[in-house]
């Protein structure tokens, strides 16, 4: 507070403090804070006080509930559907920090499966017996489902989540050649899900 209270290009000092007012400042909004200007001054200083070293409580579980919109339920599932619909899966998107779609693990086995065809239970043995599909399917999953890479190595067969680590850097690295499927399904589960816009 001392700082804040030091700051010259700060209006606060004159805030909190007749000597320090300066005439190019309004200090109308003082009159809420208190019957007498004393008194304004007193509760404002414990307003921002409070402002600086104290939780706001309501507005951090806000912003745990979504980083992109403050409202009900309604209102922030609605913002961040718009708000992912500008989702382009083009290069342009790379540096947005968009909404992330998750998905359930069933509708991820359920395209992979698909697309090598293959059984859903293939992916979920231990082993590698259904080979780059379980890699494609590991790294759908750990991008599009939320869940931890413990959550999901016993989920494909009980594998750690160590694994699942290995397996995704196998996938960056190009060491598993799969990257090209992983983008291509990527965008495909998103647009199944109505979040994404064609281009």
């Amino acid at each position: 507070m001392r700082r804040l209270e030091a700051y010259r290009w700060s209006s606060y000092p004159g805030y909190v403090a007749a000597r320090n007012a300066q005439e190019f400042v309004c200090y109308d909004v003082l009159r809420e804070y208190g019957s007498t200007l004393a008194a304004a001054r007193r509760h404002y200083r414990g307003y921002v006080r409070a402002c600086v070293e104290e939780d706001d409580q309501p507005l951090l579980d806000a912003m745990r509930a979504s980083r992109y919109a403050v409202g009900d339920d309604s209102f922030i599932a609605k913002t961040e559907q718009r708000i992912s619909g500008l989702r382009t899966g083009s290069i342009r998107d790379q540096d947005l920090i968009l909404p992330v779609v998750h998905m359930d693990l069933d509708t991820v086995d359920a395209c992979v499966a698909k697309h090598f065809g293959i059984e859903t239970a293939a992916l979920k043995k231990h082993g590698r017996r259904a080979g780059p599909a379980k890699a494609v399917a590991v790294e759908l999953a750990c991008r599009l489902t939320g869940q931890s890479g413990r959550a999901l190595g016993m989920h494909y067969g009980g594998i750690s989540g160590a694994a699942v680590g290995n397996i995704r850097r196998k996938v960056r690295e190009g060491t598993v050649d799969v990257l090209p499927v992983v983008e291509r399904l990527v965008l495909q589960l998103r647009e199944r899900s109505g979040r994404t816009r064609k281009v």
